[in-house]
């Protein structure tokens, strides 16, 4: 049956793109964990792309096929054997094989053997009948109804692991994301103990520019002072610099 080759086929050809994919994005995904690089995410994006694809594929034929599985008309219209059969029928009594409900109780002429054509009225029943004439139609659904939901199980079960592999990309991105932040808080943490020191230091230095103006008194001539100057500014340093940090502390703006 040429539409089952043409089914397994497109199922076989789908389920090697899946399995080539699911051993291209695992790899690369655990490269990306281990280290952040634009090659990497260069493997990542191009293999999401392909993903992508591939997945609006398999669900646009799953569509298709569900289309067909909820519409019995449709599945006994796959027999071309027999609707070409219906359509001979048809036009020995010169009938168009697709008759609309305004024709149903029209006149139609049929040849006679004499040459002769004489007008007979088909009732609703005689077109059904003529309609349906070679048509087992219970026998020809499941049939077909059975062709069409093997290979939709298989196209269902495809288009269920390519979602799969598609949230694990997401669970990735979003770690990534996750510890990037992480990152990106320690470094502006460190650029606010670092803003702090500056802090202190500066005071430091106002207190050291005052004292090396060159104005003449008697605490250059004092020895001692100049220690204990030195030391109160350098403690009064540190002091600024540990209160900043328990502040910042307190309003957990830090977390060391």
């Amino acid at each position: 049956m040429v539409l089952e080759a043409v089914l397994e086929h497109v199922c076989i050809s789908i389920q090697n793109q899946a399995a080539e994919l699911e051993r291209a994005i695992h790899p690369a995904l655990d490269a990306l964990i281990q280290r952040v690089s634009s090659s990497n995410l260069e493997k990542v994006r191009r293999s999401k792309a392909r993903l992508n694809r591939l997945t609006n594929k398999v669900e646009q034929i799953r569509e298709v096929l569900e289309a067909y599985l909820n519409d019995d008309g449709e599945m006994r219209e796959m027999y071309l054997n027999r609707r070409a059969a219906r359509v001979d029928e048809a036009s020995l009594l010169n009938v168009e094989p697709l008759i609309t409900p305004e024709a149903r109780l029209s006149p139609v002429e049929i040849p006679s053997p004499m040459g002769s054509r004489r007008k007979w009225s088909l009732t609703e029943g005689q077109v059904g009948s003529l309609g349906d004439q070679g048509y087992d139609s219970d026998d020809d659904i499941q049939e077909a109804e059975n062709l069409l939901e093997a290979y939709f199980i298989i196209l269902d079960n495809t288009y269920d692991k390519l979602n799969t592999l598609s949230e694990y990309i997401d669970d990735t991105e979003d770690y990534i994301n996750i510890e990037l932040d992480s990152h990106r808080n320690q470094l502006i943490q460190l650029e606010l103990i670092l803003t702090t020191a500056t802090f202190a230091v500066a005071v430091a230095a106002l207190v050291t520019g005052i004292f090396g103006m060159n104005i003449d008194n008697s605490i250059e001539e004092n020895h001692g002072l100049f220690v204990a100057v030195t030391a109160l500014v350098g403690l009064g340093s540190i002091a600024i610099f540990i209160g900043i940090v328990l502040y910042c502390r307190w309003k957990r703006l830090i977390t060391w």
